[in-house]
């Protein structure tokens, strides 16, 4: 059973912009600091370099966040009683990091010792999914569209979460938080919805409506961008210690995210991007975000599949079940010619876009990603 609630909010609230959540600031120069009222920002900040570049040995975290060793010793003590760090069994040279001597313990994050939740808003499913502190999905499920009913939504993923901790045993107090990725105009500091076309949703406070739920902190970002975030933290980005990256999303919509400095570049109205809304192509298709011919009008799965329900192609028009994207993807994996060459003026347009996108921002790391893009078209 739903409850009715307000969702609604005030647009003169986005005027004001509260201050940053204890233990983390957006504004980070990434150097510790030496006194109590850093004491937060001083853990967040060290869990954060030995995620981004650990195992790492106190002396390589002093050099990195300019802490005295007194206070990294007090700190790293604390982290490694709360089991929040373990000492790895390899050791690194001092001779590594500038000094001679014998080889110090490295640092590293103890997966286990935190759990957090990640949603995944988006036109099409909305997924959950239980995470350890090193970004290893422990369990998940997928539930259907969101649709036009914020409320309803919301009050599904609660019920889903909720579903998800009794399978695995756990209570809320054994979580650190959630975070949610949404589609669509997201406000974070907030955390509101502001705009999402393809739901006709608009001013949703995601944060305040699950926290009311949960009773747990929520963090909530764009879901393009927070995938961004995901892939600099953990995925593709890692391995090259990438601090500059794009990524695409190609799913239902077509988003952009943007990493600068690691950190989420959201544009002066956090709508940077929008890759999914450039023109590629003059005079083209009416978009639901009012131009003609985005790149989301011809490249998006919502638009290729609808697109090859019109095709005059043997495979699909013998095809026994409806044609939907695992229908495209055989036909071309068929080798069908009017599938093959749906995907690829498709992938033309979408070459164009990305490759402005490479030009523009030249970032280390470019990210494919979504059900297009994962290698089996």
């Amino acid at each position: 059973m739903t409850t009715s609630i307000k969702l609604k909010t005030q647009n003169s609230k986005l005027k004001t912009r509260p201050q940053a959540r204890e233990g983390f600031d957006q504004n980070s120069s990434g150097l510790g600091r030496n006194h109590s009222a850093g004491k937060h920002y001083n853990r967040a900040l060290l869990l954060r370099l030995i995620l981004q570049q650990g195992p790492l040995s106190r002396l390589s975290l002093s050099r990195l966040t300019r802490l005295s060793p007194a206070a990294l010793t007090v700190l790293t003590g604390q982290l490694l009683e709360e089991d929040r760090l373990v000492e790895a069994t390899e050791q690194e040279s001092e001779d590594e990091v500038g000094r001679a001597g014998r080889p110090s313990t490295l640092l590293d994050l103890n997966p286990a010792s935190g759990l957090a939740l990640g949603v995944h808003i988006a036109p099409k499913a909305v997924r959950v999914g239980l995470v350890d502190l090193k970004g290893q999905v422990r369990a998940k499920v997928r539930l259907g569209p969101p649709g036009a009913d914020a409320a309803r939504a919301l009050d599904e993923i609660g019920q889903a979460i909720s579903a998800l901790l009794q399978q695995d045993g756990l209570q809320t107090s054994q979580l650190l938080g959630v975070g949610v990725g949404a589609v669509g105009l997201v406000e974070p500091e907030l955390g509101i919805n502001l705009n999402a076309l393809s739901l006709n949703w608009r001013d949703i406070p995601i944060r305040a409506e699950l926290e009311n739920r949960l009773g747990l902190p929520v963090l909530v970002e764009n879901n393009a961008r927070a995938m961004a975030l995901g892939e600099h933290l953990f995925g593709r980005g890692f391995p090259y210690r990438a601090a500059n990256l794009a990524l695409v999303y190609v799913g239902a919509g077509i988003g952009g995210g943007i990493i600068i400095n690691g950190q989420p570049y959201r544009g002066s109205a956090w709508a940077a991007g929008e890759i999914g809304h450039i023109r590629v192509v003059p005079g083209g298709e009416a978009c639901y975000c009012g131009g003609r011919g985005c790149l989301e009008t011809v490249a998006s799965e919502t638009t290729l599949v609808r697109q090859a329900r019109n095709l005059e192609s043997p495979f699909l028009a013998n095809y026994p079940d409806p044609i939907d994207l695992e229908a495209l993807v055989a036909a071309v994996q068929a080798e069908d010619e009017a599938a093959l060459g749906l995907v690829r003026q498709a992938g033309i347009y979408l070459g164009m876009a990305v490759g402005a996108m490479a030009k523009v921002l030249n970032p280390e790391t470019l990210v494919l990603a979504g059900p297009l893009l994962d290698g089996r078209l």
